[in-house]
């Protein structure tokens, strides 16, 4: 469980994170002002807590601009319904609405439950990229008309990087994402998984996918390179 904390002030939402941290769900923290509408890193959050200590008109719409560009992440609104007037209550429309003095405890559970639920509703079966096939409930992958066999963090990332197409990812970003966010250490793990990915799904040479970009990282093509 990952997720984006949101307040007016810098020290609430730090202690929010804090508090969320140790019922196991992981956590960053930006204020309102820290240019929220362009935060490029929503997508990689399950879900965003917007603490609204201080009622205004203003605050209220910036709930609804966070709703808007989530990325279709459930967004929970943290607030003192008791200083909200009809009017106020009324332009709030969400199913997510907690107490502001909730435990923290308690929070954590409803969020890792609506988030599992969710994701659950929403769960894709399968990905296609041009003849690549990844069936995601069955753990099948398709190429070149052939059933393949990956290993476990082999089939996670393909599927990070099929999720991910025509970007130049890090091997750091990688292993962040598919091993661990806090894997700040230097390997060769990402490039002995992408060369076994290559042997396995990528081994025609004019209807390669994955390019090795020098001192950079790796790109996952929707297209085979030689048509690029």
């Amino acid at each position: 469980m990952y997720a984006l904390v949101i307040s007016e002030n810098k020290l609430t939402s730090e202690l929010l994170c804090r508090n969320l941290r140790c019922e196991n769900i992981l956590c960053e923290s930006i204020t309102i002002y820290n240019n929220y509408k362009n935060y490029i890193l929503f997508n990689n959050f399950d879900c965003i807590i917007y603490k609204l200590t201080n009622i205004s008109s203003k605050n209220i719409k910036i709930f609804s601009v966070l709703k808007e560009i989530s990325f279709n992440k459930p967004v929970f609104l943290l607030i003192n319904k008791y200083q909200l007037n009809d009017i106020e209550l009324s332009n709030i429309t969400s199913p997510y609405i907690f107490p502001e003095d909730i435990p923290s405890r308690f929070l954590a559970n409803e969020i890792k439950k609506i988030v599992n639920r969710l994701k659950n509703i929403n769960k894709e079966y399968s990905i296609k990229v041009h003849d690549v096939k990844l069936d995601i409930n069955k753990r099948i992958v398709e190429r070149y008309g052939e059933k393949k066999f990956l290993r476990n963090k082999e089939f996670q990332l393909l599927e990070f990087l099929m999720r991910n197409t025509d970007t130049l990812l890090s091997r750091q970003y990688i292993l962040e994402n598919v091993w661990d966010r806090n894997a700040y250490f230097i390997t060769n793990t990402v490039d002995v998984h992408i060369n076994s990915l290559r042997k396995k799904i990528d081994y025609k040479r004019h209807q390669q996918l994955i390019e090795t970009v020098y001192c950079s990282g790796y790109i996952f093509h929707s297209k085979p390179m030689c048509n690029n």
